[in-house]
């Protein structure tokens, strides 16, 4: 089980920190612009 949830959250934390280092830049951006 504790190996199974370190697996998840990992995958949890990569895939949010790929969303993040893709999107969020951009979008930090544009509202930086337009406000």
């Amino acid at each position: 089980m504790g190996r199974t949830m370190l697996v998840g959250w990992g995958a949890l934390l990569s895939v949010s920190v790929n969303l993040h280092g893709v999107h969020a830049r951009p979008v930090v951006r544009n509202i930086r612009s337009t406000h």
